[in-house]
């Protein structure tokens, strides 16, 4: 069977374009193996990714660490996020810089949408989570509404009483401060104990 030059089809023509990614990759005539880079290239961009999700989830949605703190290791891993993604593009469009850059930004970009999505959906669930808690816990009044009157984006998303964000040192239940982060609270440990 012989083999035929790529036809450098259109990057959104996924299943063309993986045949010619793969028949460049086994042709010994031609220069280069593009599945070298696509997997590892394909796996750093994920990897990152996924780390990117769930540090700007423990930011936002858990409140578990400071934005501040948090800024910069968001930044520092959008470098292997897009440089994986560079890589990748430039093993699809079969060494061609340029298509690779436009690709890297294209695939960047809905990547980074997709991520803030999921944080959206997830700090949505966390606050109806914590709605349903709340009217299971409060009484019903008379024509069955709850007689808790606090808005529903106000849930268990990390937030004091109030509805103020906590800091790491403060208690989730009644927003005293504490001694140090994970310590158990004077008030309501007495509160509990029945003092």
């Amino acid at each position: 069977m012989p083999v035929t030059t790529p036809t450098h089809s259109s990057w959104l023509n996924v299943p063309a374009k993986v045949r010619d990614v793969v028949t460049h990759h086994f042709a010994p005539e031609w220069q280069g193996r593009p599945l070298y880079l696509m997997i590892p290239g394909g796996v750093a961009a994920f990897t990152a990714g996924v780390w990117i999700f769930f540090l700007a989830k423990t930011v936002w949605v858990d409140h578990l660490r400071s934005v501040d703190a948090a800024t910069p290791r968001l930044l520092a891993l959008l470098l292997p996020y897009f440089v994986g993604l560079a890589i990748f593009s430039y093993a699809y469009e079969l060494y061609n810089w340029p298509r690779a850059l436009r690709l890297t930004l294209i695939l960047g970009g809905a990547g980074l949408a997709i991520i803030f999505v999921g944080i959206s959906f997830a700090s949505l669930l966390r606050c109806w989570k914590g709605k349903g808690d709340r009217k299971s816990s409060h009484s019903f009044g008379v024509a069955g509404s709850v007689s808790d009157h606090s808005e529903w984006w106000v849930g268990d998303t990390g937030s004091g009483p109030d509805g103020t964000i906590l800091s790491l040192a403060t208690c989730p239940k009644c927003g005293n401060p504490l001694h140090e982060i994970g310590a158990a609270c004077s008030f309501c440990a007495a509160k509990t104990a029945g003092l």
